[in-house]
Formats: C-alpha cells, structure tokens, sequence
C-alpha cells in the first residue's frame, strides 16, 4: 500500500505541488473518484469543474470540490446510492472516510433544481498508516441534477490507484462553462479571479468554446433571448464589454497566492485580456 502512494506523491501533477497537503488532496481526489467509478456514478453523471481542470488539463490551481452533472435526464446523481461501495473503496487503502451534510441551504423536499451536495471527510488518525499532509481533510461532493443542452462529454482512464473509467465534460463544453460564469453578474462569482484563470488556460490550449451549449446557458439566465441569433463575434463583444468592468488590480490580488509562477497572473489587465479573445473560436461560427 505504501508503494502506491509512493508512487502517486512522484507523478505529475502531483510532484509540482510542493504542499503536502495539496498533494494529499490529490490522491484523496483520485480514490473517491475510482471509488464513485466502480458504484457506478458515470453511468449518468459526468465530471466538470475544478477537478476535471486539474486533472486532464493541468491546471495549477487545486480545489477541494468534485463536481458533477446528471447526464441523463429524469437519473440526478444520487452519492448516498455510492456510499456502500465508496467507503470499501477508501478502508481497502487504509482510510477513514466520514460524510456530513454541508448545512448551508434549505431543504426542499423532492425540488430537482437544487443541487446536491455533501461533504466527504478524512482524518489521519483514524488511517491505518500515515500519509504526508494528512491530518483533516474535506472535499466537496457537488451534482446538479439537471441534464446539460448540447454538452459534449469524453471517456478518460486513470491508473492510480486501480485503473478507472471517468466520463467528463469534453474541452470546448468546459470552456462553455467557464465563459458562462465569466458572463454570470452575480457579485459572488464577479469576487473571484478562478474563472479569468481558467479562461486563459483553455485559451492557451488552444480549446475552443462549445457555443450551443454555452447559449443555452445564457438564455435560461436571462442574458440573451431564445430568438437572438448569437455568433461568435456576439460573445467576444459580450466578453469583452465584461473585461471593462473587472478590477484587475483586486483579481490579481486574489489569485497570485494560488499559483505557482505569478508573472502571466502579473500580465492581467483590460487589455490583456481584450487582445486573448481574440483568438477565441467555437464549434459553431453561427448559432441561430
């Protein structure tokens, strides 16, 4: 068992993090999501997010939260029907495993819009072994039940700690995503500079958007009608008008104590991020 974690501590990305916590989260990350694999999760949920970033993108940022979205409709993801299995999965590897009710909204009875959410917990002395940066460590567990217009998803494998399948959003349905929360006015999201992060990073991969998907977003918020026609160049102007209003100095600020190499956070401004968008591209130059 030591060698496998071993082994997980020395791969990338794992071996760039030099706190030991971050890298314990990692591997936490990882055997949750083997263990959520084999009850089943993908067979109508798939991975998006922060951690699907981190892991097949290489983003630099770590996060505490796995994310998930029904795939299916009339099937949310339901993580109590992964319980069983998870935590056979977590003590096979010498791990305790506590779950909480995060507790922070109201309950509505069978109310599919809400997401569900629950609060997977970790505690080194109740591991059977010692693991580096291991003392209480929590991560998010977060499903939106409600089934993604014209999302694009992908089939990836993992081989540690066991070889796993994972079914994820695909790169231009993430970026899709990203630019959504970009766009969102609400005053939570405009505080954080994760998104800007994530927009150059897929930007920098040359990842385009998936644009019907990204529609659909911005009609059921309101941002656009269902009969606006919406190009490409339409987004770039919507993002655009939004650079204007950001306060770069403060996003930095907030972002630069998250990554390792500050000097392309250093880069940001209006114009920087004016001057990226422009090679933006979608999958669909038109959407009517």
């Amino acid at each position: 068992m030591d060698q496998i974690f071993t082994q997980m501590f020395s791969m990338q990305p794992y071996i760039q993090d030099t706190d030991k916590e971050i890298a314990a989260t990692q591997i936490l990350k990882e055997i949750v999501l083997c263990g959520l694999s084999r009850a089943g999760i993908f067979r109508s949920a798939a991975l998006y997010g922060d951690t699907a970033l981190k892991m097949f993108y290489d983003s630099e940022r770590s996060s505490e939260i796995l994310e998930f979205k029904s795939s299916v409709a009339g099937q949310p993801v339901r993580f109590e029907d992964c319980y069983e299995i998870l935590q056979k999965e977590i003590s096979s590897y010498g791990f305790w495993m506590g779950v909480e009710d995060p507790g922070n909204r109201k309950k509505t009875g069978n109310n599919s819009s809400n997401k569900t959410e629950t609060i997977l917990v970790f505690e080194e002395d109740r591991c059977t072994f010692g693991v580096p940066g291991l003392s209480r460590i929590k991560l998010l567990l977060k499903a939106d039940p409600n089934p993604a217009d014209y999302a694009g998803y992908e089939h990836r494998y993992r081989l540690l700690p066991a070889p796993y399948e994972i079914r994820l959003y695909d790169g231009p349905s993430l970026m899709a995503e990203i630019i959504y929360s970009l766009l969102d006015h609400s005053s939570r999201r405009m505080q954080s500079g994760k998104y800007l992060y994530d927009y150059t990073l897929c930007l920098g991969k040359n990842i385009p958007v998936n644009l019907r998907h990204l529609r659909r977003h911005l009609i059921r918020s309101g941002q656009i009608s269902a009969g606006e026609k919406f190009k490409e160049q339409d987004l770039k102007s919507m993002l655009i008008e939004m650079f204007r209003k950001i306060n770069f100095d403060r996003i930095k600020r907030e972002v630069l104590p998250f990554v390792r190499d500050p000097r392309p956070v250093e880069l940001w401004s209006r114009d920087f991020f004016e001057h990226i968008t422009e090679t933006l591209i979608s999958y669909d130059l038109f959407v009517s």
